[in-house]
């Protein structure tokens, strides 16, 4: 797991890099198996986020992953905090670490750490105890 972990902060950092370079952030998914780091850039948008959260599962299931890292922006609130914000969370079977930080322009405004499951139903989350029923139709599917 130390390599997943190492992988997740060098992501974030490289992220924050990003933004305070200008950039906006990219969504990608970085899924680990046997060690080896597998990148999947993607657009996602209303249309096909679904879509891409049971593909992305259904990937991570089917191919034994040790776990995976999602990145992406969206418009997001905590507290009295709203505005653009980019996610980046690390999945494995036993954890779940959610790193978060708000951003306008090129400042980074603020930053939070959240680590483990809880009640939330992440769609992203190939683990999550809420997702068992999609989890049993990933496992039957043929095709990914």
């Amino acid at each position: 797991m130390d390599k997943l972990h190492t992988a997740f902060e060098t992501a974030c950092m490289l992220n924050e890099r990003d933004i305070s370079r200008g950039d906006k952030p990219g969504t990608q998914a970085i899924v680990f198996r046997n060690g080896e780091p597998f990148i999947y850039n993607f657009q996602i948008n209303k249309k096909n986020k679904e879509d891409l959260q049971l593909s992305l599962k259904a990937n991570v299931i089917k191919s034994g992953a040790e776990g995976y890292i999602v990145i992406f922006d969206s418009i997001a609130s905590s507290g009295k905090i709203k505005g653009e914000c980019c996610m980046r969370t690390l999945y494995t079977p036993t954890e779940k670490i959610m790193s978060l930080i708000w951003y306008e322009g090129n400042q980074i405004t603020h930053k939070e750490i959240h680590e483990g499951r809880g009640m939330m139903c992440d769609k992203f989350d190939a683990w999550n105890a809420g997702n068992i029923e999609v989890l049993k139709r990933v496992k039957n599917e043929k095709r990914l």
